[in-house]
C-alpha cells in the first residue's frame, strides 16, 4: 500500500480488465453458455464499475466501457439473468440496514396502534433477551461442573 502512484494503479486496474475480457472472449459466460461462480463473482466486481453513478469521475469504468465492450455486455446478461427485479431492489431495498432508523411517525388516528405494537415488540426483545441470558447462565453452569468433574479425577 502506498507504494504505487495513482496512475500505476489505474494502469494496473485496465490491465486486470482487458486479461478478463481476453478471458471472456466472444462467450456468453466464462466458461460457455452457462454461468459459473466465475461469473458470479466477476459480476460483483465488474458491476461496481458499470453501475456508479456517470457523475463520478472513474477511469477503469470509462475504460470497462471503451476498451471491454464484451465485459459490459456480460455485466448486462448476469443481471438480467439473476436479478429480473433489479430496479425494484436498487430503489426499495434497505441497503443500511445495520444503522439504526429513527422512530417511524405515528399516523393520525393510529396513534393507540402504534403504541401497542411497539409494546409488543418491547415485549418479544425483552422475552429473547432473557433466553439469551438463560442460554449464557446453562452455558457458565456446565463449564463449572466440568471443571469440578475434572478436578475430581485429577
Amino acid at each position: 500500500m502506498g507504494v504505487h502512484k495513482p496512475e500505476e494503479i489505474e494502469e494496473f486496474g485496465k490491465h486486470d480488465l482487458k486479461v478478463i475480457s481476453d478471458m471472456l472472449a466472444d462467450k456468453p459466460f466464462f466458461f460457455g453458455d452457462e454461468p459459473t461462480t466465475l461469473d458470479v463473482v466477476s459480476f460483483a466486481i465488474l458491476s461496481q464499475l458499470h453501475f456508479i453513478s456517470k457523475d463520478v469521475n472513474l477511469p477503469l469504468r470509462d475504460f470497462m466501457a471503451t476498451s471491454c465492450p464484451n465485459l459490459v455486455g456480460h455485466v448486462s446478461r448476469m443481471k438480467e439473468r439473476c436479478f429480473p427485479d433489479w430496479d425494484e431492489i436498487c430503489t426499495k431495498l434497505d441497503l443500511n440496514a445495520h444503522l439504526p432508523k429513527p422512530e417511524p411517525e405515528a399516523k393520525e388516528g393510529k396513534e393507540g396502534e402504534t403504541e401497542k405494537k411497539t409494546e409488543q415488540e418491547g415485549a418479544e426483545a425483552e422475552k429473547i433477551e432473557k433466553e439469551l441470558e438463560k442460554d449464557k447462565s446453562d452455558e457458565k453452569t456446565e463449564k463449572v461442573e466440568e471443571n469440578k468433574e475434572k478436578e475430581e479425577a485429577k
